[in-house]
């Protein structure tokens, strides 16, 4: 009878090690580390033009890949010509990528088509959303944030030192009025054909640049006081702001102060030009600091104030992710790092992007570096950084309604205005209309 009972414990001992041993097998499979590491990371998408120059984008996607164990992205680099179409069409379409370049103040085609995910969906940090400039409001939808920019663009005023200092000024305008008496006192027709040859102001848009004359125009009407999108939801920009900035312009024309057709830019560098307004990357692209002959004769300002502020055209680059991208999140992790305070140092050595955050609430070692390169061209910075200050995101989200009717329309209807073929009266009221068609108002 021992014998059986022993050899009955024995197989119970056997059998409980043999169900023991299978359970621990079944929860190693559930725990192994060899299984964990044997999941893929998610590929995310990435299609941007040459925001920065392609090899820096690919060193930067590089980086992210290197320290991200569960997100790899694959970026591909379009061209300025064509990507920014292409990127569009993809999204459009339901074939875009999921991480994805688009301008600051977002695109009312994507808005429409839901095609946009939301900086909280995609699991951006509150902490890293506090951290920006509120201009970066001009990526919002009723309060969310729908893109994070990666640099900011504004409009300051370009100007010749040595022209001002030649016509007894000592400073540049920091009003209308200024800007108006300095550029008479400038101008000069030395060719004796009636047009002046040698021009106190020149517009950016007037000129060899036809695309410029909506920067230029959405400055005028900003510091006007103006608004593309009045209280009905129609265009508004026939209004007594819009009249008065457009009147303005006009007047440098009628005046005989400025002429149409040279370039701002090329007549500015040759000293013909005294005065012009345009993005602040034009002085870097041209590289001007470089140029000994213009050592010392030329710097920014910030925009003259017009009958209600100093704010200019606001813009740059920004990044979105595809609201139908396979993993949002995934996605969201990658452009919360892409725009990071640290990458946004890259852009200010291109085109002189202004790093789109509070320096304030960035930290301390990437606000110093950040810093440091302000200090290398001082002057011209704190110019830039005073007309941030000044503006502000609302033209930019009005914009976004009727953008391409308007884009096209103000080309031909504020340029009749300027040499004197229309009233701006007309040409403001032949904008409305032709924006309220595209939108159907």
């Amino acid at each position: 009878m021992r014998k059986w009972i022993v050899l009955l414990t024995v197989v119970g001992m056997t059998f409980s090690l043999v169900a023991c041993a299978g359970q621990k097998s079944k929860n190693s499979e559930i725990t192994s580390p060899a299984a964990s590491e044997a999941k893929e990371p998610v590929t995310i998408q990435a299609w941007f033009p040459p925001v920065l120059p392609e090899a820096r984008l690919k060193e930067l996607t590089a980086a992210f890949n290197a320290q991200s164990p569960d997100v790899k992205v694959e970026m591909t680099v379009l061209d300025w010509e064509k990507g920014r179409e292409k990127i569009k069409t993809g999204m459009i379409s339901g074939d875009g990528p999921d991480v994805f370049y688009l301008a600051n103040g977002l695109d009312q085609a994507y808005i429409d088509g839901k095609v946009l995910a939301s900086a909280a969906d995609a699991g951006i940090s509150e902490e890293r959303l506090a951290q920006f400039d509120p201009l970066s409001n001009m990526n919002s939808i009723d309060g969310n944030i729908y893109a994070l920019p990666l640099n900011f663009d504004v409009s300051v005023l370009y100007y010749r030192k040595d022209m001002l200092k030649e016509a007894g000024f000592d400073n540049p305008p920091t009003t209308w009025e200024e800007l108006k008496s300095m550029s008479k006192a400038i101008s000069k027709d030395t060719n004796g054909d009636g047009k002046p040859d040698v021009m106190g102001f020149q517009l950016k848009g007037a000129d060899d640049h036809l695309n410029a004359i909506n920067f230029s125009w959405q400055s005028m009407l900003a510091a006007s006081g103006g608004s593309y999108i009045n209280a009905e939801g129609k265009s508004g920009m026939n209004s007594p702001e819009g009249i008065e900035a457009l009147n303005y312009l006009q007047s440098f024309y009628t005046e005989g102060i400025s002429t149409v057709g040279p370039s701002s830019v090329t007549g500015f560098a040759e000293g013909k030009i005294a005065m012009f307004f345009f993005v602040q990357n034009v002085g870097d692209v041209n590289k001007w600091s470089e140029n000994a002959d213009l050592t010392g004769k030329w710097g920014m300002a910030p925009m003259p104030k017009g009958p209600n502020s100093s704010a200019s055209y606001v813009g740059g680059h920004g990044i979105g992710i595809n609201a139908g991208s396979k993993d949002v999140k995934a996605a969201g992790k990658f452009v919360e790092w892409f725009a990071s305070p640290e990458n946004s140092v890259d852009f200010m050595d291109n085109g002189m992007g202004i790093p789109p955050y509070n320096l304030d609430k960035i930290d301390a070692a990437t606000k110093q570096k950040i810093q440091e390169k302000i200090d290398t061209d001082k002057e011209n910075w704190d110019a830039i950084y005073a007309q941030l200050a000044a503006s502000s995101p609302d033209l930019s989200i009005q914009g976004r309604v009727g953008y391409s009717a308007r884009w096209d329309a103000q080309k031909v209807e504020l340029l009749s205005t300027i040499i004197g073929d229309v009233t701006p009266e007309e040409a403001l009221s032949n904008l409305d209309k032709r924006i309220n068609q595209a939108i159907g108002k």
